[in-house]
């Protein structure tokens, strides 16, 4: 099933990182199209789908993407999460990734859509920055990558932060 990036910066990020997988984006007015224009991907003007798909004001362009997969960069350091259950609070540790120049992030035990409308708004887009993959447990994060992690666990559990340090020492 396909998805929506809302917002002119998510548009944009996805169609910078994702192009590919870019269907269409559709804006209120002619302004915003030729914006979008550079990316070759078709723009659509249609204000009154703009405002039944979305009830904010502030909103000039939405695009249409098919979902993707993304592998982690073995020769990064990745930001491990454990047991996340809250879009918002990823969309929150995405956009400090990006800002601190972190783009991989495992997701461990992850119980939230990874290209849902509420993450893409609540990341403002860093969702389409970052390289992510799931994992059902840290044995099975640790059989595929052995590499320097930071790693967070939920709000109930404690917090372990190794900067550095090799996982298969946690």
């Amino acid at each position: 099933m396909n998805k929506l990036a809302v917002g002119e910066f998510a548009v944009t990020e996805l169609l910078k990182h994702h192009l590919d997988n870019a269907i269409k984006v559709i804006v209120k007015s002619n302004k915003e199209k030729e914006k979008y224009t550079k990316y070759k991907v078709p723009v659509f003007v249609n204000e009154k789908l703009i405002n039944k798909l979305v009830k904010k004001e502030d909103i000039y362009a939405i695009a249409e993407f098919t979902p993707f997969v993304t592998k982690l960069n073995k020769n990064k350091t990745h930001i491990l999460i454990n047991n996340l259950d809250d879009e918002g609070e990823l969309g929150t540790i995405l956009r400090t990734m990006v800002a601190f120049s972190y783009f991989d992030i495992a997701l461990i035990n992850c119980k939230v859509d990874l290209l849902s409308n509420k993450l893409i708004r609540a990341s403002t887009g860093a969702i389409f920055m970052v390289n992510f993959e799931t994992f059902k447990n840290k044995n099975e994060y640790l059989k595929k990558y052995r590499t320097k992690v930071i790693e967070f666990i939920n709000k109930n559990a404690p917090l372990s932060l190794e900067v550095g340090a090799s996982l298969s020492k946690l």
